[in-house]
């Protein structure tokens, strides 16, 4: 990712947390509405999820400049997820969610620049997720 797609992921991320409402409660609306599949993987109460959701969305925010870090990270939310029953088939349906959750809170200051960082970094992370899955199956 170049320093450019960072700082737009970092400055709408930051906008949509000073944002009216919440995005999680947003991201999640979408998500259960277009894969309802994945809702039953949700088992905590759904405040402490979208609490959760928040702040592992800060952490990859944060540490969007130092890849290697971040992968570390990427890669156990990856294997804790498969505990949780989550499969390859459902990243699609998070990340569309995410960036509609995106556009719908931040109206037209999501811009094309910020949503395609956004798109490539989703891509990103769920390749490292997706391989973190296949490398050490969770038990």
């Amino acid at each position: 990712m170049t320093p450019q797609m960072i700082a737009d992921i970092q400055s709408s991320w930051l906008a949509a947390l000073a944002a009216p409402g919440d995005i999680t409660a947003v991201f999640y609306d979408r998500l259960f509405a277009t894969a309802p599949q994945v809702r039953p993987l949700s088992r905590n109460n759904l405040a402490l999820q979208r609490l959760k959701l928040a702040d592992t969305l800060a952490t990859v925010v944060e540490e969007l400049d130092n890849f290697e870090r971040l992968r570390g990270t990427v890669a156990d939310l990856g294997r804790r997820h498969v505990r949780y029953g989550a499969r390859p088939e459902h990243y699609a349906a998070v990340g569309e969610a995410l960036i509609w959750a995106l556009e719908r809170h931040l109206g037209p200051d999501f811009t094309d620049d910020a949503r395609n960082a956004w798109t490539e970094a989703i891509r990103l992370l769920v390749g490292i997720m997706i391989d973190a899955t296949r490398a050490a199956p969770a038990r």
